[in-house]
């Protein structure tokens, strides 16, 4: 015998266990930190985030009639940029609205009822909730809709089906015009989300105007 408790060899045991899966965690760690992924979430004032666009629609002529009428009408888009800055793939992104504000008569931007977080719609793949981002890649996020011919904005709101969310308590705010600034998150898988807001003005005279929060 040597002295040593007989528990000694088993916590050495224990400890050089702990030891290499705490090291294996901390590398992984840094190989994340290191080489991504990394969520770049932008929205400026080009063409890819702002857009103007005709959009054919059936009118009913009058309200004692069943005809209706092909016309057209000019809508407004407001999209966000997310890139991925680092080699590795940014997996399961998602974008949500969490929150919406509204300008006062003193320029102060004061909670709405709006309290939900809601899934964004990707542009052009409605249909999928979340997509992988390589690096380089820009991928757009729908914010809002506005159309010349009505008052209001919608919020591009993912239902689980893929079709855009109007959820009914949110009537009378998202068919209101004013000046609201929409707070949107990014996530994605083993990174860290970003937060973005954007301020959408829509008083009636056409076109909307829509800007980074300063």
């Amino acid at each position: 015998m040597n002295g040593e408790p007989w528990w000694t060899k088993y916590a050495l045991l224990v400890a050089g266990w702990l030891l290499g899966l705490f090291a294996k965690e901390l590398s992984e760690r840094i190989s994340v930190l290191v080489r991504g992924p990394k969520l770049v979430v932008e929205f400026g004032d080009g063409e890819d985030c702002l857009t103007l666009t005709p959009e054919e629609h059936q009118e009913q002529i009058n309200d004692h009639s069943v005809t209706v009428a092909r016309k057209q009408r000019l809508v407004f888009f407001a999209r966000i940029r997310v890139t991925n800055a680092k080699p590795r793939m940014a997996s399961r992104c998602q974008a949500w609205l969490v929150n919406v504000e509204s300008q006062d008569d003193a320029g102060q931007f004061r909670p709405t009822v709006f309290k939900d977080s809601i899934p964004l719609i990707w542009s052009y793949n409605a249909e999928i909730e979340t997509v992988d981002i390589p690096q380089g890649i820009n991928r757009y996020v729908d914010l809002a809709r506005v159309r010349s011919d009505v008052d209001g904005f919608q919020p591009q709101l993912r239902s689980h089906s893929g079709e855009v969310l109007f959820p009914l308590r949110y009537g009378p705010l998202f068919t209101s015009n004013g000046i609201f600034r929409l707070t949107v998150l990014v996530s994605a898988q083993d990174v860290k989300p970003q937060q973005i807001k954007i301020v959408l003005s829509w008083d009636g005279a056409w076109p909307p105007r829509a800007e980074l929060d300063s």
